[in-house]
């Protein structure tokens, strides 16, 4: 195969590209889930789920992940599609939502897991969270000088109001 005439910068510096991964590479799907609320949002999310799975390539190689009270892995990645589907169809809809908190640690897994492997790898979230489970009120935003992790005085100062 050619290689493409492909300009690659890290960190706004020029590098040389070592090769070149195209669609009939392997690929490694990391698929989160974190389905802890409403079961009339995780059921229609499943069956889209399953049926999209019923469709991928035999390259993708899917790995199942969920994010509720921590990150746990439900399923090493593979190309098993049954064993795939019988577990997105057991899990429980229950606990607290991780999505926020599982976003760093999946970005870090799979840049590891793509070091090691040298394949293309990508993220899936799937989740039935609302953002106030992160926090009980956005709408209203709290200005508190003690409060560390307040961004509205950060915001404020930045654009000048």
């Amino acid at each position: 195969m050619a290689q493409p005439d492909l300009q690659v910068k890290v960190n706004g510096q020029s590098v040389k590209a070592s090769r070149f991964l195209g669609a009939k590479e392997d690929l490694l799907l990391l698929l989160v889930l974190d389905w802890s609320g409403d079961l009339s949002l995780v059921d229609p999310a499943r069956n889209a789920l399953i049926d999209a799975i019923g469709n991928l390539p035999p390259n993708v190689h899917v790995g199942l992940l969920r994010a509720q009270e921590g990150l746990k892995v439900m399923l090493d990645p593979g190309a098993d599609r049954t064993r795939l589907v019988e577990a997105i169809r057991g899990l429980t809809v229950s606990g607290h939502a991780g999505l926020l908190n599982a976003i760093e640690p999946m970005q870090q897994l799979g840049d590891s897991i793509a070091a090691k492997l040298g394949c293309v790898w990508r993220l899936l979230y799937v989740s039935d969270s609302n953002i106030t489970n992160y926090r009980e009120d956005y709408t209203n935003p709290v200005v508190n000088s003690s409060d560390a992790g307040d961004m509205s005085r950060e915001v404020s100062r930045r654009v000048g109001a």
